[in-house]
């Protein structure tokens, strides 16, 4: 499809621009639709093909990990299905409505489906970042107070650590549908900048540590299983984070540019639609990680597999 004919599929007067998403882009959405009606349709494209994806590999670790005693049980596992849920539905809410938005002729007079669509974008990628910050919270006492884990993280605590990202997100998610719009990507922007340096903090100390016990166990003098798997444990959770992070930059830019410039251009547009999708794929990569680096997630899962096959 050419440009001139792609920008006529999302060309719409300016009469009709939703006045919702019209306050939220300072202005007319016309200038930007030339710029980016291609790569939005991409965009579009590749949420459709990660929703299914993204849906079933995350379905797959809470069931495995929902059925499994021995794993439900387990703090560190909690968390991980707190994780797992939120990007479920990364993929069976958010991506979908990312792809019908985008591919709705005249996306720009659609209110109701854009609000929906911010909505449960601001839920789920706000509830993400901050269950990331706890499972970083869970993993530095796992490690550096481990002898007093269980005192510090009491079930209340637990519970707290469960329910304040939901909350967090909520309202995050509720004022940006109120026109808080300003607001929300300030604090957003702060909170993310303020919790990348504690996550890098923490994580610093972490692979000291590590480090400092590989080469006790390399001089044998040290050799508790326990706390190798929960070494191991941090580096996973490791992996699910740093690919968290890298897939959050373009998200985080495009935002950090709404708020100094106070508004998008037709550059910084595509790149805060862009982190979007991006965002979703880590939600996607994620089961993975767990499968990979935790042999008892994968056992379960492919035990999942397993019964489902044989039906």
């Amino acid at each position: 499809m050419k440009m001139n004919e792609t920008a006529t599929i999302f060309s719409s007067p300016e009469s009709h621009i939703c006045s919702f998403e019209k306050q939220f882009f300072g202005g007319s959405f016309l200038p930007y639709v030339d710029t980016y009606s291609e790569t939005i349709l991409f965009l579009a494209v590749l949420a459709a093909i990660l929703a299914p994806l993204n849906t079933l590999s995350n379905l797959l670790v809470l069931t495995a990990i929902i059925r499994t005693s021995a794993l439900r049980k387990s703090t560190p596992n909690i968390f991980i299905s707190s994780l797992a849920f939120a990007d479920f539905l990364v993929g069976i809410l958010y991506l979908p409505l990312y792809a019908a938005w985008s591919t709705t002729p005249w996306f720009v007079q659609d209110c109701m489906l854009y609000q929906v669509k911010c909505f449960m974008g601001w839920l789920v990628e706000t509830a993400s970042f901050n269950i990331i910050l706890t499972i970083c919270y869970e993993r530095y006492i796992a490690l550096f107070y481990s002898l007093r884990y269980l005192s510090i993280l009491s079930t209340e605590k637990i519970l707290f650590c469960l329910v304040y990202p939901w909350f967090i997100a909520l309202t995050a998610a509720l004022l940006f549908l109120l026109s808080f719009a300003n607001l929300v990507l300030t604090c957003g922007v702060v909170c993310i900048g303020v919790g990348t340096v504690i996550i890098f903090f923490t994580y610093f100390r972490i692979f000291k540590l590590v480090r400092r016990h590989q080469h006790q166990i390399h001089a044998q003098t040290i050799g508790d299983s326990n706390n190798a798997r929960q070494r191991k444990l941090a580096v996973t959770m490791a992996y699910v984070i740093g690919v968290s992070l890298v897939c959050y930059l373009p998200y985080l830019s495009g935002a950090l540019s709404y708020v100094l410039y106070d508004g998008f251009t037709p550059q910084t547009i595509c790149l805060f639609q862009f982190g979007e999708v991006l965002f979703a794929a880590s939600s996607f990569i994620n089961p993975f990680i767990y499968c990979v680096r935790n042999e008892e997630i994968k056992i379960a899962v492919l035990g999942v597999l397993r019964d489902i096959t044989c039906k």
